[in-house]
């Protein structure tokens, strides 16, 4: 029950951080500003399409959001629409086989990017509060280092991209090897689970990391 509190904490930043997102009609989907293939959109357009909050606009659009390939009646393996053609099963970073993408890929529209963006960064939060409690750092220190980490500086510049499907993951992995350590039950299956979410999430490298 004490994560009640702090899921209640989260969602009202949340809406403190995103109320533009959430009910201003604004989007963290950068498939509008990809018209053509330069960052100004079509070649020579006079206007500057891009996005100064948003790192790396073409790759957000055309690796990390779906196209409606289950809404065609087609598995996510294959989309000569995506990022020159590649194909998604094989391109992990689409998320082809992410299970928490699964809704967004069902509805691939950008009001479902942004929850699913926005989603992450509230299982990050969470994660986060588990595992510093789990340390025994003090519920009010757990909810300020349980802030920072999702709204600091590396999530807000990525948080539209496919590396914190994978890093998400990290506390709760940590999280599992402490308990597991500790002698606690569950705690190494919590360390299978989560580094199963981790591989799952699409970004090997980040993996590596996070196991490191």
């Amino acid at each position: 029950m004490a994560a009640v509190p702090a899921l209640l904490l989260f969602l009202v930043l949340h809406g403190a951080f995103f109320h533009d997102v959430a009910t201003g009609g604004r989007s963290l989907s950068a498939a509008t500003l990809t018209a053509g293939l330069t960052p100004r959109g079509p070649v020579d357009a006079p206007l500057d399409r891009s996005a100064p909050h948003l790192l790396d606009v073409e790759g957000a659009a055309w690796v990390d959001e779906p196209r409606a390939a289950f809404a065609a009646g087609e598995l996510p393996l294959w989309n000569p629409g995506a990022g020159l053609g590649a194909p998604l099963a094989a391109n992990l970073n689409s998320g082809a086989g992410n299970p928490l993408q699964l809704p967004l890929n069902l509805a691939p529209t950008p009001r479902a990017a942004d929850l699913f963006y926005l989603g992450r960064l509230l299982l990050l939060a969470l994660f986060t509060w588990a595992f510093l409690r789990e340390l025994g750092v003090t519920s009010v220190a757990a909810l300020v280092g349980a802030t920072m980490v999702p709204y600091g500086g590396y999530p807000m510049a990525w948080i539209a991209h496919h590396p914190l499907s994978t890093e998400i993951f990290l506390p709760l992995m940590l999280l599992g090897f402490e308990r597991g350590r500790r002698g606690r039950a569950g705690g190494w299956i919590l360390l299978v689970l989560a580094a199963t979410g981790s591989l799952l999430g699409g970004k090997l490298q980040a993996s590596l990391l996070c196991f490191g």
